[in-house]
């Protein structure tokens, strides 16, 4: 998902693509998963043949949003902050894109409920090819 300030252009589509995105500010945060994304922005951006702004910021998720919010940029988010209401910020997917995620356990971590995570990943990520999964030791 991008996230957008409200009232920007984009928020009308539906749906975004990354041609949309080409003469955009991105803005990341050096924080969690933030160069993961700064990656993910650039490679998809060069791989159309375009230079990408992206600015990393020292700040954490809510106000990275607040950042989005006042028109310093715009930022990749995954689906599940949707859930999360930032003021003057709105959510638009981009067709086609999944932002890849891995999970690491260790063998010795014999949580339940991380046991139940796992399978319900596993059963996911068969049925949903777009979804990837790796976990270390573990076949998917």
């Amino acid at each position: 998902m991008i996230a957008l300030p409200k009232g920007d252009k984009l928020e009308r589509k539906s749906e975004i693509d990354w041609n949309d995105l080409t003469d955009r500010r991105f803005i990341v945060s050096e924080a969690d998963s933030g160069p993961e994304i700064y990656d993910y922005i650039v490679k998809h951006l060069a791989d159309l043949g375009r230079h990408s702004y992206v600015e990393r910021h020292n700040v954490g998720r809510d106000n990275l949003m607040s950042l989005v919010a006042v028109g310093q940029g715009v930022t990749l988010v995954s689906e599940a902050v949707k859930g999360a209401r930032f003021h003057g910020v709105v959510y638009r997917p981009i067709r086609g894109t999944v932002l890849p995620f891995s999970a690491l356990r260790s063998v010795r971590n014999d949580n339940p409920a991380l046991r139940r995570f796992l399978s319900l990943a596993r059963t996911l990520s068969r049925s949903v090819l777009s979804c990837v999964l790796i976990v270390a030791g573990m076949p998917v």
